[in-house]
């Protein structure tokens, strides 16, 4: 699978640029996304008594997904 965001950026060029290999696949909207347009959030699993002292869940994003999410949290 390669790299969604990387076949659109490949898209908009007018050089000849290959797609970078997915390294995952976006949480929210399931594109497949290498490590430079990847963004991982951590955070604890819901439900999850806060005392036990569990490592927070990853999540890992695209690009888009994650700046709607940050826009839609009122984070920058």
């Amino acid at each position: 699978m390669q790299c969604y965001d990387c076949f659109l950026e490949s898209r908009a060029s007018t050089v000849p640029v290959s797609p970078s290999i997915a390294a995952a696949a976006c949480a929210r909207c399931g594109a497949g996304i290498c490590g430079r347009h990847a963004h991982a959030t951590y955070a604890p699993i819901p439900g999850a008594p806060a005392s036990t002292g569990a490592p927070e869940a990853r999540r890992i994003t695209c690009d888009p997904c994650y700046q709607a999410e940050t826009a839609a949290a009122g984070q920058t």
